[in-house]
């Protein structure tokens, strides 16, 4: 079990040693950032995550992938009211994508 924690901290340790590469070599590519956005999500890194989310979007991504990495990222970060807050603009702007009405469904927005 020990050695497991280990493993994990030094994945860990190497996701982070990455962590400035997308401020020096910024991708041009929405899905790139994208990747990046859930990346820090899953390291526990809300902001950073959000700020990728944010980059997709500029670097031209269609549809409300971006706005769903958003809120998720939002809930699990402990931030309820800007989660519904994303989503319940993201639904305006796409009334009929199924993923946000669930999601809405789910969070009460």
């Amino acid at each position: 079990m020990h050695v497991r924690a280990d493993a994990r901290e030094q994945r860990r340790g190497v996701a982070l040693d990455g962590r400035r590469l997308p401020e020096r070599f910024p991708p041009r590519e929405p899905d790139a950032w994208m990747a990046i956005g859930a990346a820090w999500d899953r390291l526990h890194e809300p902001d950073r995550a959000l700020q990728a989310f944010d980059a997709a979007k500029k670097a031209g991504l269609e549809g409300p992938g971006a706005d769903i990495g958003e809120a998720l990222t939002l809930m699990r970060a402990g931030r309820a009211v800007d989660a519904r807050r994303v989503l319940d603009d993201a639904r305006r702007r796409y009334p009929d994508n199924a993923v946000l009405r669930q999601l809405g469904e789910r969070l009460g927005a």
